[in-house]
Parts: structure tokens; sequence; C-alpha cells
């Protein structure tokens, strides 16, 4: 039988897992014991393939991105917001208004999907346990 010295942590919390809910232990108890975890399994594990998934652009990075990119520090975004706030409803709409047609464009592909490859669907077409106590 292979035994298996260390284990990943995502390994050993589903185990941990496994045997609190085998065992159902009411509040209050200790166990002390040794359980078997028998898994016969199919695995089928399917080619990474291109998937259209919506826009990943996240407002608060495009907006961090933007203003990095513009030569502004974190230390400036207390500013910029306070002028934006200070701003009446016309005035922003004003603002918005005067948006380059190349700026609109790109505000509008932020809402667009992108095609990105994922990893393969993993299915188990079989999955049984045995558990020994």
């Amino acid at each position: 039988m292979k035994q298996i010295i260390t284990v990943n942590k995502a390994t050993d919390t589903a185990l941990r897992n496994a045997v609190k809910a085998h065992f159902d232990p009411a509040p209050g108890t200790e166990l002390t014991g040794t359980v078997t975890f028998t898994v016969s399994f199919d695995l089928k594990c399917g080619e990474p393939f291109d998937k259209t998934v919506p826009q990943a652009a996240c407002p608060w990075t495009l907006l961090h991105a933007a203003l990095h990119l513009a030569g502004f520090g974190r230390e400036r975004l207390p500013e910029i917001v306070q002028t934006v706030q200070a701003m009446t409803d016309a005035e922003r709409k004003e603002y918005r208004e005067g948006m380059s047609e190349s700026v609109k464009g790109i505000m509008e592909g932020i809402g667009a999907t992108v095609t990105r490859t994922v990893a393969g669907m993993q299915t188990f077409p079989r999955f049984a346990v045995e558990v020994q106590d």
C-alpha cells in the first residue's frame, strides 16, 4: 500500500472535513481513531478550450491603472474624488458629455465580451467511497 507522507492543503482540508462528516461528533466530544477511505473513480480531464466570457475589467482596477499610467499616485486619489464630489449634477453631466469619441469607444468596450482559454472540464463518470473504521 502506498503511504502519502505529506498532502497539499486542499487534500488535508477535504480529509479533515470527511472525518468530521463521517463521525459527526457532538459538541465537546473527543475522538481518537483511524479511518480508511477507499475512493474508486474514473476521472476525465478535458482539454483547454476558448470561451467567450464577460469582460473582466474591474472598474477599480481600471481606475487605478488609468491614474497610474497618467502619472498620478494613490496619494492624489482623494483629491480627484473630492473634485468630482464637489461638482454639481450639471457639471458632471457636462464633463461626461465632453469626453472625446475615442474615450467613449473605450468606455463602451469595457462592457464587451472577450475570448479566454479556460481549463477543460473535469468529470467523474464513476466515483465511489468506501469507509472502514
